[in-house]
């Protein structure tokens, strides 16, 4: 069966694709793999600032958004002070890395908040720390902002999602959706009402177990999600903006070959024995492989409109 059209900008995260190995060898997997973008995580070292941005040229992989590092663990939200300073220390760091490396957007999200406060205490929270201090920063570097409707869901509907936009009054300040997180209504609507404050979006499916409403996270096209009225709707909007798979998949590799990274007793005897190093490295090189060939194929199969 033939493919839609392709017409979307597509990324992946890059933190979970091959650990260990040289930046300009990750960037040209994912190139290889026909994506256009990666969202990352800040990286602690400010060293790989340059490493990431010109790995990035050499292969003509943009990096399109940068997420900061640690804010799920100390909310911009929190009621703890000192975890809240943490938090935005954080994100003005984020916010000078997405700069050096050429991004267009940093990632704003509540993180973990105290499940005692109430959302609109959270929501609050964030407006003003990002409207007081985070937009002001966003602004002298040229940075837009991307708010996103994280599982948590600081959102309780859609209009609550567009009403938090619009309340900073700035084109600088817009909406992150990702679909998988869509969990009242459905995601069709939610394009409908936020409209062009859209700018990017995260792709991922997600299944609700009958038996207690669990929701388990999916890879596109293997959950609930209705992917053919996701694309009329983005079609209706006029949607061209980036889209990052945020399959599981992307963490499991992530997260096995960090594993085998970080076993002490396996890269001993990697050092011993080269064959099983290579053996190792080959292996970590086909699941990611493997990850990126499927998840632009799903991609392309379940999210392709014609852009207007």
């Amino acid at each position: 069966m033939p493919l839609p059209p392709d017409n979307a900008r597509r990324a992946v995260y890059f933190d979970a694709l091959l650990p260990g190995r040289s930046l300009r060898d990750r960037f040209a997997l994912v190139a290889e793999a026909g994506f256009a973008g990666v969202e990352l995580r800040d990286p602690e070292d400010e060293g790989l600032r340059d490493e990431l941005r010109d790995a990035a040229a050499e292969t003509g992989i943009a990096i399109h958004s940068v997420g900061p590092r640690g804010i799920w663990q100390k909310s911009l939200c929190s009621s703890t002070p000192s975890e809240a300073v943490h938090a935005l220390r954080a994100v003005v760091h984020a916010l000078h890395t997405a700069k050096h490396v050429g991004a267009e957007t940093l990632l704003i999200t509540t993180g973990h908040f105290d499940p005692s406060l109430a959302r609109a205490e959270v929501l609050a929270r964030l407006h003003k720390i990002v409207s007081d201090e985070i937009l002001p920063a966003a602004q002298s570097l040229d940075i837009g902002l991307v708010i996103e409707n994280t599982h948590n869901m600081p959102f309780a509907d859609a209009p609550a999602y567009a009403q938090f936009i619009d309340a900073f009054n700035s084109p600088r300040v817009r909406a992150l959706l990702d679909i998988g997180n869509v969990r009242s209504g459905l995601a069709a609507e939610w394009i409908d009402v936020l409209g062009p404050r859209i700018q990017k979006m995260h792709a991922k499916d997600f299944t609700v177990r009958r038996s207690d409403g669990k929701f388990t996270i999916r890879n596109v096209g293997e959950g609930v999600v209705d992917w053919p009225s996701v694309c009329r709707a983005l079609e209706r909007i006029g949607f061209n903006g980036w889209i990052t798979s945020a399959e599981p998949r992307a963490h499991f590799v992530g997260r096995a070959v960090d594993r085998i990274a970080r076993n002490r007793a396996w890269m001993d005897r990697a050092r011993r024995v080269p064959q099983l190093g290579a053996a190792v490295h080959a292996s970590q090189e086909a699941l990611t492989r493997a990850f990126l060939k499927h998840t632009n194929l799903r991609s392309r199969q379940y999210l392709a409109w014609r852009a207007a």
